[in-house]
């Protein structure tokens, strides 16, 4: 059985295709271009993630400082001001449903 959810959907596709209706066809190859556009996403956000990391090394405590009071006003500090876990987390989660983690 292949590792990705990628592959299996694929797979599954190829497997089913002749039964499908041509509504059904339609679906399914809406879904496997959302899964093959999620790669995009997923480097996106990676690099996302990289530039912020690297904005906040370059930063001075009372500039972190600032910005947190800032996201906080905004209601954007749920998980500290910077929401590095929560993007962490969502990295590994897209890595994990795309079959990255153990590829």
């Amino acid at each position: 059985m292949p590792n990705s959810l990628k592959q299996q959907v694929v797979q599954l596709f190829q497997e089913l295709q002749p039964q499908f209706n041509p509504q059904q066809k339609t679906v399914m190859v809406k879904v496997m271009n959302e899964l093959l556009s999620q790669n995009d996403l997923l480097v996106e956000l990676q690099h996302a993630d990289q530039i912020l990391q690297n904005c906040i090394n370059a930063m001075t405590d009372n500039q972190r400082f600032k910005v947190g009071q800032q996201n906080c006003a905004q209601g954007l500090a749920h998980g500290w001001a910077f929401r590095t876990e929560q993007r962490k987390q969502l990295i590994a989660r897209a890595q994990r449903i795309q079959g990255a983690a153990s590829a």
